[in-house]
């Protein structure tokens, strides 16, 4: 399965206020060129336009979302505990596990836990 593929599933398993918040997270997936041209041919009005109600689907946010430039400008806009957080699962890779990621950070404890979750759901929204 592609990076995009995996992408699409997962989006598909947002529910409609976590879709929501994930555009509303990144609009430059929306907005960009690449994205007002893949998304503006199925999302069209008389004037040619995206309708402003209009939500792309699933297999024409992917792409977006997996630009160069899209992932740029969501990584640029992370906070220090987020960019610690991205950069030990990125060290980790695809068969990393939460102990692995927890043993990194070293995070021990109820609220070093609480504060870990609450930093992956952050990254997962972007």
């Amino acid at each position: 399965m592609s990076e995009q593929d995996t992408l699409v599933v997962w989006l598909k398993s947002l529910n409609a206020a976590e879709y929501k918040a994930l555009l509303a997270a990144r609009p430059d997936a929306v907005w960009s060129p690449y994205a007002r041209a893949r998304i503006g041919r199925h999302r069209t009005g008389v004037a040619g336009a995206m309708s402003a109600n209009a939500l792309p689907s699933p297999h024409d946010l992917a792409g977006p979302l997996l630009e160069e430039s899209s992932i740029i400008a969501a990584v640029v806009r992370l906070t220090t505990p987020q960019v610690q957080v991205f950069e030990a699962v990125q060290f980790l890779g695809d068969g990393g596990r939460r102990s692995e990621l927890r043993d990194l950070l070293d995070v021990s404890g109820a609220d070093t836990e609480k504060r870990l979750d609450e930093v992956l759901g952050e990254l997962a929204g972007l």
